[in-house]
């Protein structure tokens, strides 16, 4: 089974449509900036999830996400959390 986001799909700035289909899917309630590319330091490196599979409760089982962690996170700004799960105050309620 082929894994969503290996570079098939465009690469280039967003379209009319791409914009109309992230409008869709926020006026849905579907989260759409962390599925977005639109950051130069993403692009390539987020696998493609449909609105269908947003949702924890659908069932994806070929959803392979890449490992991938932006060098301004690694060095571990303020606003970000830690590299270890363990260590991230509150991550249960999120």
């Amino acid at each position: 089974t082929p894994v969503r986001g290996d570079g098939d799909e465009a690469r280039a700035s967003p379209t009319a449509a791409t914009h109309a289909r992230r409008s869709q899917a926020a006026a849905a309630g579907l989260h759409t900036a962390a599925r977005s590319e639109t950051n130069p330091l993403y692009v390539g490196q987020r696998c493609h999830v449909p609105d269908a599979a947003v949702e924890w409760h659908v069932a994806w089982p070929e959803y392979e996400p890449r490992d991938f962690t932006a060098e301004v996170v690694r060095g571990q700004p303020p606003w970000a959390d830690a590299a270890d799960a363990r260590e991230v105050r509150g991550l249960a309620q999120r």
